[in-house]
């Protein structure tokens, strides 16, 4: 069996995110050998590692020696060494109790705790939200949050503004197609903020108390609102015949598809099962190519 080293395994996983390991290599860390995201090397290591860490020691001579192909003696002799040390400061902080870092804690709970893992005894007593404390106690609103709303805000006022510089001459079906389309955006929009309800925050960053929706219309879409507001910015444009528009169109697309990547790394973060949500739900509409590939999938096995 291998030692119970939760808060090693926080705090491994959180340095792996800030040596900019791709998410795909943390997501599956403890799938490494049925789901590849690894190179052999580092396969080689983890598997030396385990073993190390194993009771009792599992280390065998097929393991050193598949070690050995990738890395010289200099290197291999760390492994062991750094196994030997998070032993001891896991036994140490087992017996004492230390809470784990938020940041460490976060990490953990964003990778390692679809595959079970839990802080334990190193989560701590829960703190209140953030919605709960006094205003004078809340943490500040992280300036990402505040730039990526200050630049939808602008965005959408020019959108309004309409100047009548950039006017384009549309057919009548195009006009009255783009309103229908702005029609299908509005009960959209309105469909998704009735699903989310109380979670529902203008910044990326979710309400602590909040909850993850997956149900009504984000069965099939996961940022629908932004799927809803982008139907309307565009069948607007084409029923107002706005070249101006279209323009800021384009740009409300760009900026809500850097937002939802921010957003979707904060609510991994928050809630670990979205990592299995995303796989299967589209950003702004079905998943329509994952799905025909899903049923491809079925078929042949």
């Amino acid at each position: 069996m291998l030692l119970n080293v939760n808060i090693c395994q926080a705090h491994s996983i959180r340095a792996a995110e800030k040596c900019s390991a791709a998410v795909k290599q943390l997501i599956r860390i403890w799938e490494y050998r049925i789901r590849p995201a690894l190179s052999d090397a580092e396969c080689a290591a983890l598997d030396f590692s385990i073993a190390a860490a194993s009771i009792p020691n599992a280390v065998s001579a097929e393991t050193k020696q598949n070690l050995h192909q990738y890395r010289d003696k200099g290197k291999i002799v760390k492994v062991p060494a750094v196994v030997a040390l998070f032993g001891f400061l896991n036994r140490w902080n087992d017996s004492t109790g230390i809470p784990l870092e938020v940041s460490a804690l976060d990490a953990a709970n964003c990778y390692l705790a679809c595959c079970g893992w839990t802080g334990g005894k190193h989560t701590g007593p829960t703190s209140a939200s953030d919605e709960e404390k006094p205003p004078d106690q809340r943490s500040a609103r992280p300036w990402r949050d505040v730039g990526f709303v200050s630049v939808q805000a602008a965005l959408m006022g020019a959108y309004l503004a309409n100047p009548q510089t950039l006017r384009v001459i549309l057919p009548k079906e195009v006009q009255y197609l783009g309103l229908a389309l702005a029609t299908i955006g509005m009960s959209i929009l309105i469909w998704a903020l009735l699903n989310i309800g109380h979670s529902l925050t203008p910044f990326p960053t979710p309400k602590s108390s909040g909850k993850l929706v997956t149900t009504g219309i984000y069965r099939w879409a996961r940022h629908p609102i932004y799927s809803g507001i982008l139907m309307i910015a565009l069948g607007l444009a084409l029923f107002s015949q706005s070249g101006w528009r279209m323009l800021l169109f384009v740009a409300l697309g760009v900026l809500f598809l850097a937002k939802s990547n921010y957003e979707e790394k904060l609510l991994i973060q928050r809630y670990p099962e979205y990592v299995k949500y995303r796989q299967h739900v589209g950003r702004f509409g079905p998943n329509i190519i994952g799905r025909i590939i899903q049923a491809l999938r079925k078929i042949s096995s």
